[in-house]
């Protein structure tokens, strides 16, 4: 009863933000009879006006009713379309960093021109973010005189559509044509005012996190950001995360190779599979190197297929090796052989398995890029190292090197 009393005499919390906002207006609707006095060129260096305000000190919030009032008497001269009080609320709401809700029809695409021209007073650049591409180049190309008219520069950011078509386009505040050019996509986010889609903007964002240069960067500084479609954007495709992903590793030869080894593996008996239940017996032996589940589709390693596989490995795809060490005693010690010349040493890649030794060079070529690295690393080797670190690279030519440690 209290609580709907001080709402009837005070209003909710709504209904006082309104009537702050008309008051606002209020001081815009109060500067119009003085615009109308100013010519088109007077109108216009209205910006540079304001511009010199807020770099003498003045906020945002103290020029908003002069910016406005200019983006109104501009918008009635070059477009014919005058911003009715709501829509000044409207504008008001966003510069807030607060949501408006407008239906379909009520001109949100122009109140949103109050808003970005308040903002990009300062120079740092205001995105206008919408749910596709089509909208993005429609209200930019739509609103392109009005900005113009009051001194802004446009741009306008676009999916990739293929390497014959545009992706990005840029307006000049001074452009003659008054039409959308492309450009790169460096130059349309220097823009004054850009529009562009959610994605684009966050896909060009983690880009810019990836370059190496900063002359590989599109984006500058983010300032200020007006969203159409707000929840649509915030709440429905935030739930789909942006990623960006390398080029995948070619394996190709990888999968041969290993694909090459299973015909010398054998199936276990279906009849040791499929036996009727009867009480197990785990430490008996089960003949066969893989165990296939037809439900799964799949196949299990035994331990016996493991083992098989790990000597094949060995056996089959580790060419001799030269032992590059830093002194012939060294090696003579790790070896256990007397050596007369370091180069001419060989042994088998199982022994430098055994032994842990460092720096290998790789002879024949046929183990290059990143194969070796993916045949090492497999059980048989954590058996024997326990923790291991291993290394490729093509600093020797056709060969590779192979760095190990035994913990």
């Amino acid at each position: 009863m209290f609580g709907k009393l001080i709402k009837k005499l005070f209003g909710t919390s709504n209904d006082r933000d309104l009537r702050q906002m008309r008051k606002v207006v209020s001081k815009i609707n109060a500067l119009e009879d003085h615009l109308k006095t100013l010519n088109d060129a007077d109108l216009r260096a209205q910006t540079t006006v304001l511009r010199d305000r807020l770099a003498g000190g003045e906020t945002l919030d103290e020029l908003l009713p002069d910016a406005f009032a200019v983006v109104r008497e501009t918008a009635t001269r070059v477009m014919g379309m005058r911003h009715f009080d709501v829509q000044m609320i409207g504008g008001i709401t966003l510069h807030e960093g607060k949501i408006a809700e407008m239906r379909t029809g009520e001109g949100k695409t122009l109140v949103a021109t109050l808003v970005a021209y308040l903002n990009a007073l300062s120079g740092n650049g205001v995105h206008v973010i919408t749910v596709n591409d089509y909208l993005a180049r429609r209200d930019a190309q739509w609103m392109a005189p009005l900005y113009q008219g009051l001194g802004m520069s446009l741009g306008v950011i676009q999916s990739y559509q293929g390497p014959d078509a545009a992706n990005s386009f840029y307006l000049g505040e001074d452009d003659d044509d008054g039409e959308l050019q492309p450009s790169e996509r460096r130059q349309s986010y220097a823009a004054d005012i850009t529009y562009g889609t959610n994605n684009e903007f966050g896909f060009d964002y983690l880009r810019d996190n990836m370059a190496l240069r900063l002359d590989d960067k599109s984006q500058r500084g983010l300032s200020f950001a007006i969203i159409d479609e707000v929840d649509s954007i915030l709440i429905d495709e935030a739930r789909t995360p942006l990623v960006i992903s390398g080029a995948a590793q070619d394996s190709s030869e990888l999968y041969k190779t290993m694909n090459s080894l299973t015909a010398q593996l054998t199936a276990v008996a279906e009849d040791d599979v499929m036996a009727e239940p009867v009480p197990v017996d785990e430490d008996a032996e089960v003949i066969g190197d893989f165990i296939i589940d037809e439900k799964t589709r799949g196949i299990e390693l035994t331990e016996d297929g493991h083992q098989k596989i790990e000597e094949i490995l060995i056996k089959e795809l580790m060419p001799l090796c030269s032992i590059i060490t830093p002194n012939l005693p060294e090696a003579e010690v790790i070896t256990g052989k007397k050596i007369n010349n370091i180069e001419d040493l060989e042994i088998t890649g199982q022994e430098i398995i055994k032994m842990g030794i460092d720096n290998v060079l790789m002879k024949g070529g046929h183990l290059k890029g990143n194969k070796l690295t993916d045949i090492l690393i497999s059980k048989y080797k954590v058996d024997y190292f326990y923790s291991s670190k291993i290394q490729t690279n093509n600093s020797h030519g056709t060969g590779c090197t192979l760095s190990s440690a035994i913990a």
